[in-house]
């Protein structure tokens, strides 16, 4: 058997298909059968590269997954958008943003509900209300709520995540 981007041309020899093919045609390696991750099988029968920011691709204009550092939106990989944004534009301006904040312009605002004494009722995820009515903000990462008396004791962590 011979390793990824080789294909068998001899019972004991492999030889390399052309580039960015996972496996090709033993008499003739620009003849690509699949491609390697990165690439995509184009219209002519190449592996072509994906998009920037793309991990794995079906074509030019269309991304299945994305690298690290890059979220999906839509068919595109598009730089990750800092917390609280949900989404942004290319220029990481905020689009939409996480629940307990709200889009002001191009930028996410914490929904915590506070009078001007400080003495709030509700507070943005990623804070909890303390018992003294402050919202105090949780250390433990991935975490949405926690004990207000133990910022770093996480009562609800993020989607995907775990206590």
């Amino acid at each position: 058997m011979c390793n990824p981007g080789f294909t068998r041309v001899r019972p004991d020899v492999c030889t390399m298909c052309l580039s960015g093919c996972g496996s090709c045609s033993p008499t003739n390696i620009s003849a690509c059968f699949n491609c390697l991750s990165g690439t995509y099988l184009d219209s002519t029968g190449l592996c072509t590269i994906c998009p920037s920011g793309c991990l794995t691709c079906s074509s030019s204009s269309v991304c299945l997954t994305c690298k690290s550092g890059y979220q999906l939106s839509g068919n595109n990989c598009n730089p990750a958008c800092n917390f609280p944004c949900a989404t942004c534009n290319s220029s990481l301006a905020c689009l939409t943003c996480f629940g307990g904040y709200s889009l002001v312009g191009s930028s996410c605002n914490s929904d915590a509900s506070c009078s001007n004494t400080s003495s709030c009722t509700a507070c943005p995820l990623g804070y909890s209300l303390s018992s003294t009515s402050t919202c105090v903000q949780c250390t433990a990462s991935n975490c949405n709520r926690c004990d207000p008396t133990a910022p770093s004791t996480c009562t609800l962590c993020t989607s995907g995540s775990y206590l």
